[in-house]
């Protein structure tokens, strides 16, 4: 069961990477960074 919730927490790190990529590419708006971090906090909300 733990290494399940590990994986899980690793398929997140492994998408703030390339969505810190993608920021960086199209240096989005303050906007879409506050979007951007709600998201990643809803994605560990529905994993724990």
């Amino acid at each position: 069961m733990k290494s399940t919730s590990n994986s899980g927490i690793l398929d997140i790190i492994e998408y703030q990477k390339e969505q810190i990529k993608d920021l960086q590419n199209t240096k989005g708006s303050n906007q879409f960074e506050k979007l951007r971090q709600e998201h990643i906090l809803s994605l560990f909300i529905n994993v724990s």
